[in-house]
């Protein structure tokens, strides 16, 4: 619907064709520049054929969306803060950090949400800061669990940023590779790929890279779809009968639909 501002959308998640979240950043005109615009979180919902505009009070740009179902919903912005809907109106909590960047959310289940998020800073003398910090939701409150670093004297790559819920196990990619969450630790499936990736079950995965083309994980082995470009991969949707990569040669986007064929 048209509004009186500029919207980007960066997630978007559904439960049903009549109950889909887009979430993103409200981009308004800053009377007394600079900035040109300020931006505030943008959350756009569609119930059965209405639009519905969500208002977050204090929030920035939302990156990332995760749906447990329909009345259970978490968004995470570039503040720090995670965001809860049930059904009647967000939630806010803080993770400590004001330019923590949340750009993944995996769940579960209600009380076993998985949020990651990137932070960075200059240190005079040491160079640039990288840290990208992954908090657990046990119910009630989130907690810290583990931590990437990398700076001038220190390296620290523990898990993956990249993460999903795939029937109901949680399926991670890396620079160190493909992984499946057991307990608390991280189980390496093939070191030497990573890329965006979904699946419908441990026996049906995809994962698309720019350096690895599109792949196939049977639960055993992994499959490479010759024919198939490699372009740079942003978005992989995998359903029972079909799958779609989204994609860019970086001038034109691409969708890319894979058909079963009985």
């Amino acid at each position: 619907p048209p509004t009186y501002f500029i919207k980007d959308f960066y997630a978007v998640g559904g439960s049903s064709t009549n109950n889909v979240f887009f979430v993103g950043a409200a981009l308004y005109y800053n009377p007394t520049p600079p900035p040109n615009f300020l931006d505030s979180a943008l959350v756009l919902q569609y119930t059965n054929g209405n639009w519905i505009y969500h208002t977050i009070h204090n929030s920035a740009q939302l990156n990332a969306l995760c749906l447990i179902n329909e009345n259970d919903i978490w968004a995470g912005d570039s503040n720090g803060n995670l965001l809860r809907y049930q059904g009647i109106s967000w939630e806010q909590y803080h993770l400590g950090k004001e330019d923590l960047l949340i750009n993944c959310i995996a769940a579960l289940n209600a009380d076993n949400v998985y949020a990651s998020g990137h932070y960075e800073k200059y240190i005079i003398g040491q160079g640039a800061y990288l840290a990208d910090y992954i908090y657990r939701f046990n119910g009630s409150q989130w907690n810290l669990i583990d931590s990437n670093i990398v700076s001038s004297n220190y390296n620290r790559q523990s898990y993956p940023t990249l993460f999903r819920n795939i029937n109901g196990s949680i399926f991670g990619s890396s620079d160190f590779g493909f992984v499946k969450m057991v307990g608390d630790a991280w189980q390496v499936i093939r070191s030497d790929i990573y890329g965006q990736f979904n699946g419908t079950s441990e026996n049906n995965i995809f994962l698309a890279n720019q350096d690895f083309g599109v792949l196939h994980y049977n639960g055993k082995d992994w499959y490479r779809f010759d024919e198939l470009p490699w372009l740079s991969y942003y978005d992989v949707e995998v359903f029972s009968d079909a799958v779609f990569l989204l994609a860019t040669d970086g001038y034109t986007s691409y969708i890319v639909r894979g058909k079963l064929i009985n």
